[in-house]
C-alpha cells in the first residue's frame, strides 16, 4: 500500500540516514518503527487493564485504638 507521510525534514534526514546504515529501505524502517510503537502501547494496555490483586494477610488483633492518641504514644514510647 502506498501513503504520503508528513515528518519534519530533521527526521526524515535521520531515518533515510539510519535505513542507508542498516542496508534497508526508508519504507521497512518506518514500518519496522511503527509496528515497534502499536506493540509497545498494547502492550501497556494490557498492563493497565489488569488490577494488581493483594492477598489479605492477618495480622491479628490491634494493640492499640489509633483513635485514642495517648495509648498510641504510650505504646510507641514503650517501644522505644
Amino acid at each position: 500500500m502506498r501513503t504520503t507521510l508528513i515528518m519534519p525534514e530533521q527526521v526524515f534526514r535521520r531515518a533515510k540516514m539510519a535505513a542507508h546504515r542498516e542496508g534497508r529501505t526508508l519504507s521497512s524502517l518506518v514500518t519496522d518503527a511503527i509496528c515497534n510503537e502499536l506493540l509497545k502501547r498494547e502492550s501497556c494496555r494490557r498492563k493497565q487493564a489488569e488490577p494488581y490483586r493483594i492477598k489479605p494477610v492477618s495480622m491479628g488483633r490491634e494493640k492499640v485504638d489509633l483513635g485514642n492518641r495517648e495509648q498510641v504514644y504510650r505504646v510507641m514510647e514503650e517501644s522505644e
